[in-house]
Order: structure tokens, then sequence, then C-alpha cells
């Protein structure tokens, strides 16, 4: 096992995080983000196993996405569900003002709402959704930290909870060292890659700390999916 990817590097922190970061190189993240997620975060084939599904009520099914970054998962997942007559109502949420200065540029439809907001402001609205996802949001948590949004994503969501996330992998780090400083130019996608798989999770580490009732399974190539299962409600 490398030493490098032994243990967790929780302390890490990617340059996208930074506030006084390089607006453009920030914005060009957000926008080669979606090529990423295309590429290794099989959200399509977890949209038709997973959500599509859920979606063939009377009424629109309401997905939450807590940290939505630049918001490609949620313009995604409304594109799916209208080339597959699916009726979705999505909202992404994020509390970094950045990411709602570049989604600003973006066409969005109007099935599709962004909020600046957290969870918990959810939450003390009384606001519920039947599905809450989450992308490579849980690599950036502690222990307390993951914790507190499963906590919080059970009193928002009625039906599934799906956190998508990064598998640290010795063999994924040193493809992704190899590959994407080709691939994604003036952007933080490289270092922050390196970064976040150094912070993300193995499975048994996950598994460890999740709650009663939680589940995670490994997902190729290097993922990790997490899954909660609530009480379905009639459409």
């Amino acid at each position: 096992m490398s030493p490098i990817l032994k243990n967790r590097a929780e302390h890490l922190t990617e340059r996208m995080d930074d506030p006084d970061c390089d607006k453009q190189e920030l914005f060009n993240t957000y926008e080669q983000f979606s090529h990423v997620n295309g590429l290794i975060s099989r959200w399509k084939s977890l949209f038709y196993a997973y959500i599509a599904p859920l979606a063939s009520g009377r009424r629109a099914l309401r997905v939450l996405d807590i940290g939505c970054g630049g918001g490609d998962i949620c313009l995604k997942f409304s594109e799916w569900a209208n080339n597959s007559g699916l009726s979705l109502d999505i909202t992404g949420i994020d509390p970094d003002p950045r990411a709602h200065e570049y989604i600003e540029t973006l066409d969005v439809p109007d099935n599709v709402e962004f909020r600046q907001a957290y969870a918990s402001d959810l939450i003390e609205a009384d606001e519920h959704y039947d599905v809450v996802i989450s992308n490579h949001l849980l690599h950036h948590l502690n222990r307390d930290e993951l914790l507190q949004v499963c906590r919080e994503s059970e009193k928002l969501a009625s039906k599934l909870i799906l956190f998508n996330d990064i598998r640290r992998s010795d063999f994924g780090f040193a493809a992704f060292g190899i590959i994407a400083p080709i691939v994604y130019r003036s952007s933080f996608i490289f270092r922050d890659g390196l970064t976040s798989i150094r912070r993300s999770f193995r499975y048994r580490e996950l598994k460890s700390i999740l709650p009663d009732g939680w589940k995670v399974k490994k997902l190729f190539p290097f993922r990790l999916l997490v899954l909660w299962e609530g009480h379905s409600l009639e459409s």
C-alpha cells in the first residue's frame, strides 16, 4: 500500500475552497466538472437505477442536491428526466456565493432552482424532498461533519438519499495524476483532484462511520455510493 494513501489526508485543503483563489480558474473548474463527472461519477446509470423508478407518480419528484457547486448534476438530472418523460423538480444548494455567480451565467431550465443555502436552512424552513443527493461532498468532511450531513439529510428526504463520492485508491491517484494535467488546463481540476483523492475514504473507513440504516457500495471506477432508503410516500 502506498505510504501516501495509507491514511486519509483530512488536513489537506483544496485550492477552490480558498476564498481568495483566482475566480476565472474557479469558473473554469466549475465548467470542467461537467466533463469530469460525466466520465467517472456514474450519475447517469444511478439516475436510471434509483431516481427514475421513483419518478413515475402523479406529482413531480422533488430532488435536492446538497453542495451543488456549479450545478452540472442538477442540469443533467433535468435533461435525463425530460428525455425520459419524467417529472422532476430539482433544487441545488451551495453556501458559496461564487458558485451562484457562475450559475447565473448558465441557461437553467424551469424545473431547476439554485439557492445559496445550507441544509440546516431548509430544515429550519420545514422543507421536504423525496430524494437527497450529493456529489463529491463527503471527502470534504470530517467525521462529525459527515454525521451531521447524514442526520440533516434524513430530516429532508422521505424516500432516498444518495451520496456519490471518490474511493481512495493508489491506482486511481496515479492514473488521475497522469491524465488530468493533459486534459484539464487553466483550472483547479488537476491539483484539487489529487487532494480530493487523498482526502477521500476507503470502503471500510466510510462503512465504520455511517449511522445505522445507511449502506455503502463500491462502484467502478474508484467510487463509493452511500445509500439511505426511507419511507416511500404515496405520489
